[in-house]
């Protein structure tokens, strides 16, 4: 009987032990499909597991991640949030992927909480969070945005398409995975190879097939003298690890030179790895720096920046990490310096509209600045990559998997853009100045200056000293308005166009006139000056539409700011004082503002196409005197405005 039992024992241990070795040779049967970034496979096999009641941390996590590799943040984020209510011992990467999640479908405040959290689960410092935080991060990408127009790129296939480089030949580089052969692939359900290819002259040709082989290849970039390129390929499938960005296998850097029109000596740069992945070649404007992302030891979070200076021999120095103004401890990738130094960039940390944001940082004093979103509709809350611009023409390309239509997959396409206005880099500057009197030219003391943004909020305001001077912080704002005031003077209003253009302290000087009434002038900041510039009202003489001398040299002001702002165009509104019928004044108006546009036109070589014009006759006065105006406020009403549109 004894023995009986003792058997039925040792029969129910080892059913229990074989119960528990199921699940676990499962779990690393899943893992491995996971690994070979076959998600939808893995997904299956983890899902079998969890319905079985199999619903560990690393089981939930991986199901989250299986969605999210591919896209579908919804379904992603259903897990991660089991994940993350049921346990606290997870890994901090699936709290950085539900924040991501969560970004993506647009739920901001819940991010924001989530990236704080794993901010303090890697014990990092979360002040710049809850600094962007306070500031509404969402405002100041709005700020940002619209600078751009785009469109699909002309000639995007069915399968993924990734912006590379411009080509030396004046088109444009992209990798894709169409017509593509057999590769020895990470993932089984996708048996093509990503290539380079070289749009020329609308056509699309494989670069040498010395450079494309069956494994991926991308990113490719030339030399200055285009005697070298560097680009990216992937490792064999055996020497693939998991981690990967984007869906994309382990890569390193490669570089060929040209001899005899012929590609050779194409050898891996010495700093890749197995263990890790390099990619996303970018050279600077000199050809004396190299540019790429990795996930190399010495990085701060996931992916990085890294730069490597790049000798006269053509040998190379020792990567270095970008830093904190760039590299966060998320994933930065895809770097592109244009001409003038501005180095662009994707992140999926740095405070974006969800998935990987695209963002530019100046290189000023020796060190990369805070970056600046670059809204939309280049950023979407899908994943924006490899922006690359011409900083002459302002034309830039792109790649995203947004979705076009319901219908359609999203796989990345390539998208082409037009720059319409330049970014505001920064928000720290002081605008400055002197209130005078013009007729006694000595300055005003004890003026009030106010500082209001653009939907009439005041946020600051100062008084003038003993001698009339001045200073005031400009907002981080395209357009916002000072008034100036004091009893027994008109109050006077500039009307600031910064359009990110002052990089400086800039001086506006005040003029304060004697009487009652409002007086309002355009302002703008033009590229490369100190002070900026004022577009006052012209006048004229009494029923009359000529232009006069001293009012040319307003009107130059004007075709100055025209000139070195293509994507301006403007509204001239002219006025009457009210001597004469409203009939009359009507028609004189017109005739006043016909001639200041053709005096644009004539003179400054403005097309006559950005200039409207109206006449709004003796409405809008600036000086309310009715008939017993003097001939200074009829002056005052006699005038021509001009209103920037963009």
């Amino acid at each position: 009987m004894r023995t009986i039992q003792l058997l039925l024992g040792a029969m129910m241990l080892i059913s229990s032990y074989i119960a528990n070795c199921q699940p676990k040779r499962e779990i690393r049967k899943a893992e491995k499909r996971f690994e070979k970034s076959a998600f939808e496979e893995a997904r299956v096999m983890f899902m079998d597991l969890a319905n079985q009641g199999y619903r560990s941390p690393d089981v939930l996590g991986k199901i989250g991640d299986s969605y999210y590799y591919e896209g579908d943040m919804g379904n992603a984020l259903e897990w991660y949030a089991e994940l993350i209510t049921k346990y606290s011992d997870y890994h901090n990467d699936y709290l950085f992927r539900y924040a991501q999640s969560l970004k993506s479908l647009e739920l901001y405040n819940r991010s924001m909480e989530a990236i704080r959290e794993f901010y303090l689960r890697k014990g990092a410092d979360p002040g710049l969070v809850l600094k962007r935080d306070k500031e509404g991060y969402l405002k100041l990408i709005g700020k940002q945005s619209d600078r751009f127009s785009i469109e699909p790129y002309g000639n995007n296939s069915a399968y993924t398409d990734l912006v590379s480089n411009f080509s030396p030949y004046g088109g444009l580089m992209f990798s894709s995975d169409r017509y593509s052969a057999p590769l020895y692939r990470v993932n089984p359900s996708s048996q093509t190879s990503f290539d380079i290819y070289d749009a020329t002259a609308g056509e699309h040709n494989k670069i040498t097939e010395v450079i494309n082989t069956k494994l991926h290849e991308s990113s490719l970039v030339y030399s200055k003298d285009q005697n070298t390129v560097y680009f990216t390929r992937s490792y064999k499938g055996e020497d693939q690890n998991a981690q990967a960005i984007l869906g994309m296998p382990n890569m390193a850097l490669y570089k060929a030179n040209l001899e005899g029109g012929q590609w050779t000596n194409i050898k891996k740069l010495p700093f890749n790895s197995k263990k890790y992945s390099v990619s996303h070649p970018a050279l600077s404007s000199d050809g004396n720096t190299l540019f790429f992302a990795s996930n190399m030891p010495g990085s701060k979070g996931k992916w990085d920046i890294f730069s490597v200076a790049i000798k006269h021999d053509g040998s190379l120095g020792e990567p270095v990490n970008l830093g904190n103004a760039i590299n966060t401890l998320g994933n930065e990738t895809s770097p592109f310096v244009a001409g003038n130094g501005d180095l662009y960039f994707s992140s999926d940390t740095h405070f974006g509209l969800g998935g990987f944001d695209v963002f530019v940082s100046r290189y000023e004093n020796g060190e990369y600045q805070e970056p600046v979103n670059l809204g939309k509709p280049v950023n979407s809350m899908q994943n924006d990559v490899s922006f690359i611009i011409n900083d002459t023409t302002k034309v830039a390309y792109f790649s995203s998997d947004r979705k076009v239509d319901d219908d359609r997959k999203s796989d990345y396409n390539i998208y082409e853009c037009k720059q319409k206005q330049n970014f505001i880099f920064d928000c720290d500057l002081l605008v400055r100045g002197r209130v005078t009197d013009p007729v006694t030219k000595k300055g005003i003391p004890s003026c009030e200056v106010r500082l209001f943004d653009e939907e009439f909020n005041e946020v600051d305001s100062t008084f003038t000293d003993d001698n009339g001077y001045y200073k005031l912080s400009l907002l981080c704002s395209d357009t916002q308005l000072i008034q100036v005031g004091k009893p027994n003077y008109y109050l006077t209003e500039k009307i600031i166009h910064n359009n990110g253009i002052a990089k400086r302290d800039v001086s506006l000087p005040i003029k304060l006139t004697k009487g009652k009434g409002l007086l309002t002038a355009n302002v703008y900041a033009g590229e490369g000056f100190d002070n900026l510039i004022e577009l006052s009202d012209i006048y004229f003489d009494l029923d009359a539409s000529k232009i006069r001398h001293k009012e040319a040299k307003e009107i130059d002001k004007v075709i100055s700011v025209l000139k070195q702002n293509p994507g301006f165009n403007i509204k001239i509104r002219s006025y009457t004082d009210s001597r004469g019928s409203e009939v009359y004044n009507k028609k004189l108006s017109n005739r006043r503002a016909i001639a200041t546009k053709n005096y644009l036109v004539n003179k400054g070589h403005i097309a006559a196409d950005r200039i409207s014009t109206e006449g709004l006759g003796q409405s809008r006065a600036i000086t309310h005197c009715g008939g017993n105006c003097t001939e200074i406020e009829n002056q005052l009403n006699r005038r021509s405005e001009f209103v920037i549109l963009r």
